[in-house]
């Protein structure tokens, strides 16, 4: 089986714990994995930026152009990946080597944008840069590296469970998803696919409160987006308390299948999901294939 051992880790967003990003990036090498990373000079005019826009659209840049097939993990979310969209070498990224890029929150926006514009699939799943890295133990962790051994195939789960059975018209489709506020930001641009026909779209999101979140909701809705769409897989939002009304409050207002899940998202553990990849919903599991 071919193994995949280089592993490089760039900063596109919000800047990271140091310490944290150095004992998991022990833990990459510990298991086995050649990393390769540059800490970037900190953006002192803005420090929610973890370095400067040209900084990290070169480091990325350079990372996406590689002539190596190496799996590149983003090193936390925040913000800052948007920023990048309009300047990437798109042109001659069509050329390139696809990459898979590892990531969530802020990340959505990367993922989203090189599946829109390229086809590249991604993995939404957990980064080195941030404490929910190991947090609860290492189950999605070992699943990350057992994927990135070997990127031609992979596959996956999570748990989840069926609220409502609307307009259900297949448990077959493919995976598309991430962090809900910044995909909603990129609606009408062309770093969202034109279409999600047979997607499960999956969505998570943290700090939003419950009206902001139905505002995002009443905006997929009323673009169209989720009319095609196989079903809709949601995460956690807020406290569980809230969260179990807003997943209730959701489906009522959707007119598509509804799941829930506690197995992705900002939690710990984040179990990685294929965006792009194949998907088979079966009682009370999707399982996602890539390559196989």
């Amino acid at each position: 089986m071919p193994t995949q051992l280089e592993l490089r880790i760039v900063f596109p967003s919000s800047p990271c714990d140091e310490s944290i990003l150095r004992r998991n990036i022990s833990d990459l090498e510990e298991a086995g994995f050649q990393v390769r990373y540059d800490i970037p000079p900190p953006n002192t005019d803005l420090p929610f930026l973890s370095s400067s826009f040209e900084n990290r659209l070169n480091e990325l840049t350079d990372a996406l152009v590689d002539k190596s097939d190496s799996p590149i993990l983003c090193a936390r979310g925040g913000y800052g990946a948007s920023d990048l969209l309009s300047f990437l070498p798109w042109g001659k990224l069509k050329s390139a080597t696809p990459k898979w890029l590892v990531g969530f929150s802020d990340v959505s926006a990367l993922q989203s944008a090189l599946f829109s514009k390229l086809g590249w699939p991604s993995i939404h799943g957990p980064m080195p840069g941030t404490d929910l890295w190991g947090e609860s133990g290492t189950q999605d962790i070992d699943l990350l590296y057992k994927l990135l051994r070997d990127t031609k195939k992979m596959e996956g789960s999570i748990r989840i469970q069926e609220i409502s059975r609307k307009n259900f018209r297949t448990g077959e489709g493919w995976l598309f998803g991430g962090c809900l506020s910044v995909l909603c930001n990129l609606i009408g641009t062309p770093y969202f696919p034109h279409s999600l026909r047979g997607a499960f779209l999956f969505l998570e999101d943290t700090g939003e409160n419950p009206g902001k979140v139905l505002r995002m909701i009443n905006q997929l809705i009323m673009s169209g987006i989720l009319e095609s769409c196989s079903g809709l897989i949601v995460s956690q939002f807020e406290d569980s308390t809230m969260n179990m009304v807003l997943q209730n409050e959701i489906a009522n207002r959707v007119h598509i299948p509804v799941y829930v899940s506690s197995d992705f998202g900002h939690v710990s553990p984040n179990f990685p999901l294929g965006i792009g990849a194949n998907a088979e919903i079966s009682q009370d599991k999707l399982h996602w294939t890539y390559g196989v």
